[in-house]
């Protein structure tokens, strides 16, 4: 019997959801495989909302489905109404930041009506800054940094500062005071900071949920090479009593 394969208007190209002798698979596009854990009425249910396109009704099937946009293995499905993203910031970035969220279709509004706030701050935060599960961003030297889902904003600053700590100058000198972000760097960031926020504001609906390793993952756009890149950061612990 020839297998049937049906396709999908919303997972990403090389993405697949697959039948086993023991349950599903799903297989992304670099060739990763993960064990679907979802009963028997949830798979359907996923199944169904991927091939037509629309949220699954079960909650187990439409948590799975925002898992999937999140890891950038799936779109949001049209039906979903459009994520509302709020940016606490002024500026340069945060005008661009606000034309790229509208790009996606998302739709900026004030903070007391968002799904997700994204937070532009001046400077690195310090203890009293932004908490884990909210966005903010700053530039430190020549790096614009993007929070991770599940560390704050200070403990991400304290671990970036650690890891990028410049060596202290040995003599007197002059030092550069000047903002780095280009044109284009710019762009670049509001495209990053937009992206990040439209995904988690798809993601909020489904409520609490445990963290995995990419949501430890900070990150790091060099606003000199346009590199971006990826870091693990850890929570840094409380201070004994």
């Amino acid at each position: 019997m020839t297998p049937r394969l049906r396709e999908s208007p919303l997972l990403t190209p090389g993405t697949a959801l697959l039948p086993r002798d023991t349950g599903w698979l799903l297989r992304t596009a670099d060739g990763t495989e993960h064990t679907v854990l979802l009963d028997e009425a949830d798979t359907g249910a996923l199944l169904d909302a991927l091939v037509t396109g629309t949220l699954p009704a079960l909650p187990a099937a439409r948590r799975a489905l925002q898992a999937l946009v999140l890891a950038g293995h799936a779109v949001a499905p049209d039906a979903d109404p459009a994520p509302r993203v709020a940016v606490s910031g002024a500026g340069p970035l945060a005008a661009a930041v606000v034309d790229a969220l509208r790009a996606t279709g998302a739709v900026p509004v004030a903070p007391g009506e968002a799904t997700t706030v994204v937070h532009l701050l001046d400077a690195a935060p310090g203890p009293t800054g932004p908490p884990a599960g909210e966005l903010a961003c700053w530039v430190e030297g020549h790096r614009l940094v993007l929070t991770p889902v599940a560390v704050s904003a200070p403990d991400t600053a304290a671990r970036h500062r650690a890891a990028h700590r410049p060596a202290a100058p040995t003599e007197d000198g002059v030092v550069s005071g000047r903002p780095v972000p280009s044109p284009r760097a710019r762009v670049l960031a509001a495209a990053l900071i937009a992206t990040e926020a439209v995904r988690r504001a798809e993601i909020a609906p489904a409520g609490p949920r445990p963290f995995d390793r990419d949501d430890h993952l900070a990150t790091v756009l060099d606003l000199l090479t346009l590199h971006v890149t990826r870091h693990p950061v850890l929570p840094v612990p409380p201070v004994p009593a």
